[in-house]
C-alpha cells in the first residue's frame, strides 16, 4: 500500500466519522482523546477497540514514591 493509498483512506474515514483527516490523525496518534461515540465510530469504521483510546500508558510516568 503505498501513501496515496493511506492517505485516501484516511480521507474516507474522515469522512464517514465527521472529523477532519487532522483530527482524525491526531486521535489514532494518541496526541488526543476522542470522545466515546467518536471511539465506537472509528472501531466500526476501521476495527480499532474503541477502549484503546482510554487506557493510561503507564511506561512514561514516574512513580511518584521512587523519586
Amino acid at each position: 500500500m503505498d501513501t496515496n493509498q493511506i492517505t485516501q483512506k484516511q480521507v474516507e474515514a474522515a469522512i464517514a466519522l465527521g472529523v477532519s483527516k487532522q483530527h482524525l490523525n491526531a486521535v489514532l496518534n494518541g496526541r488526543t482523546r476522542p470522545s466515546v461515540n467518536l471511539a465506537k465510530n472509528i472501531e466500526k469504521q476501521l476495527g480499532i477497540p474503541w477502549q484503546s483510546f482510554f487506557i493510561e500508558d503507564t511506561s512514561t510516568q514516574t512513580n511518584s514514591a521512587e523519586v
